[in-house]
């Protein structure tokens, strides 16, 4: 503590001698902390999707929707009904 003053030597003595204090600066320290991953953790987005024997990261990279419909085979129109009625209750 030699880089400190000897009037904020006696500061810091008195802060750590306070214990409510130095709970107080971890609680918020530790809320700080997380309120630098907001963003990730109250989000629109999910943050790992399982789909199809794949998983997903749609927090971090941007999945289309397109490419997890079926297309082509015989679940296309089964996925295709179900698109369309969802879009027709959107609406």
């Amino acid at each position: 503590m030699a880089w400190l003053s000897p009037l904020n030597q006696r500061r810091l003595r008195n802060f750590k001698a306070n214990r409510r204090a130095v709970w107080s600066l971890w609680v918020f320290s530790i809320l700080f902390g997380l309120s630098l991953c907001a963003e990730i953790i109250a989000n629109d987005k999910p943050i790992l999707v399982k789909y199809q024997d794949g998983y997903y990261t749609p927090f971090r990279a941007f999945i289309p929707k397109r490419p997890l419909v079926a297309t082509s085979g015989p679940r296309r129109s089964t996925v295709m009904l179900k698109f369309n009625a969802s879009l027709s209750r959107a609406v």
